[in-house]
């Protein structure tokens, strides 16, 4: 069941992607849901910081 949600969500921000095609995609193979885990973390940091004229 994890396997099919994962695919799911894979699938729908893909098709986000492709309507918004000037947003970035990315996939963390080591990040799971929660904005406090590492990897998604550091990727919410970049974002940010590039928002704010930082990187």
């Amino acid at each position: 069941m994890a396997r099919a949600i994962v695919a799911v969500r894979h699938e729908a921000a893909w098709g986000l992607h492709q309507a918004c095609t000037e947003a970035e995609f990315h996939i963390s193979e080591d990040a799971g849901r929660a904005a406090i885990e590492p990897a998604m973390l550091h990727r919410l940091i970049d974002a940010t910081d590039r928002f704010r004229g930082r990187a």
